[in-house]
């Protein structure tokens, strides 16, 4: 089904609450724990009322939270094939040529081969008649689980945007090959994992397929092969053949609690500490990706205005173990737990500020900058620095400074034309 350009959980809105697929949400679109639990580092803990959904009310979808997800990283021109998150701000095919920026010439969906094969020319022009959809585009709409091959001139290096939802992905029929987006952060972090997370995934009709955008070289797993074959690469979509027609579903394979942070470009960590006891109220938070005190709505960056509250009394560790699971429940792997129990970490694109303020009302005081705030009992910004970076993350640097030389180069070529054609 295709809604606002892309799949989207299914919603019934009554009274200020959305019922989705994946439980109860409030009408601002975020999924947080639930209160009066005791939450513990790493976990989730739903609310009685998640299990009921409303019965009645309009057809409604919540604002995309936009989380930093995977960078996408290329360091040559090339045919690549790049994942993007189930909720994201790419709507369409103009979009995602507008994000990855000039290097970039057409891009296309594959979903399945045949029937749903379109190529935009990012110069503005579709392949044939444009797909079936809401979403306003001449060509296609970017939805749930699709992954897109571009093609480049040159590096190519982009800080993504969303959030990778544990949705339903439908492969609709009328072919047996798909380019699909494995999450971001993925519980599938192999060929095998990801295969076996398809019906039909141990059959040797079904394959999983990756492609080395700089090399044109691929690497292919049988579904009956009992290796775990190659490993996923964040920010890349694969090529899935399924051998029959039919269409098929699968739970996209997320993993809402990974050990730290996605890919990111430029990733910076800041750390905050927290003194003083609980006075038994809850409080709000933010983080303002773009540092800029706007947008927390217009955008929706992180953040949740009813985080908490703890017991009247519990101290920093508790209010450290419930910042990282509300921070972690809109964003996981962000939000981590550091030595000293009472602080933890966030990490975002550089440079972000993080605010907290009162419970129910809008976050006012920037933690990141001055001398802390009093939210409840007191938080404070204790260091900022660069983590040791994921070896995508290692590669999204290198295309970053591989892309600032290139368009370096082609300007200097540029102006020695003009001057050429000057004489």
């Amino acid at each position: 089904m295709k809604v606002l350009g892309r799949r989207t959980t299914l919603a019934v809105q009554s009274g200020g609450i959305k019922a989705d697929l994946a439980g109860i949400v409030p009408a601002d679109g975020i999924r947080r724990p639930g209160k009066g639990g005791t939450m513990r580092r790493g976990s989730t803990i739903l609310s009685a009322g998640a299990a009921v959904l409303l019965a009645a009310g309009a057809l409604a979808f919540g604002a995309e939270i936009q989380c930093p997800s995977c960078a996408i990283t290329i360091p040559c021109a090339g045919t690549h094939w790049i994942a993007l998150p189930t909720s994201t701000g790419i709507l369409k095919a103009e979009d995602l040529c507008a994000t990855l920026g000039p290097a970039v010439t057409s891009v296309a969906q594959i979903f399945p081969d045949g029937t749903g094969q379109f190529t935009w020319q990012c110069s503005g022009s579709c392949s044939g008649a444009p797909e079936a959809g809401s979403c306003g585009s001449s060509c296609f709409c970017i939805d749930d689980g699709e992954g897109y091959e571009i093609v480049t001139t040159g590096p190519v290096s982009t800080q993504i945007f969303g959030r990778d939802d544990a949705v339903t992905i439908a492969l609709p029929a009328g072919g047996d090959t798909y380019l699909v987006s494995p999450p971001c952060v993925s519980s599938a972090f192999s060929a095998r994992r990801f295969l076996d997370a398809i019906p039909g995934g141990n059959l040797s009709t079904t394959d999983l397929t990756g492609r080395d955008g700089c090399t044109g070289g691929t690497s292919t797993m049988a579904g009956s092969q009992l290796t775990q074959g190659f490993s996923l690469q964040p920010g890349r979509a694969y090529r899935l053949r399924v051998g029959h027609t039919s269409g098929l579903t699968y739970a996209n394979p997320v993993n809402p609690s990974p050990a730290g942070p996605p890919p990111m470009l430029m990733p910076q960590t800041q750390t905050y500490c927290i003194s003083g006891t609980s006075d038994g109220v809850g409080w709000s938070w933010w983080i303002d990706l773009k540092n800029d005190a706007a947008g927390m709505l217009t955008v929706a960056e992180p953040h949740d205005p009813a985080a908490g509250p703890i017991a009247m009394g519990l101290g920093p560790a508790e209010f450290s173990d419930e910042f990282i699971g509300g921070i972690g429940f809109v964003c996981p792997g962000i939000a981590q737990p550091v030595t000293d129990p009472g602080c933890f970490s966030v990490t975002a694109p550089a440079s972000f500020a993080f605010w907290v303020g009162a419970f129910n009302g809008t976050p006012n005081c920037n933690v990141t900058s001055g001398s802390g705030c009093s939210f409840n009992p007191h938080i404070a910004l204790s260091a900022t620095g660069m983590p040791a970076l994921h070896p995508a993350a290692m590669a999204a640097l290198i295309a970053l400074l591989l892309s600032a030389g290139w368009l370096v180069i082609r300007s200097r070529h540029r102006r020695e034309g003009i001057r050429q054609a000057r004489r």
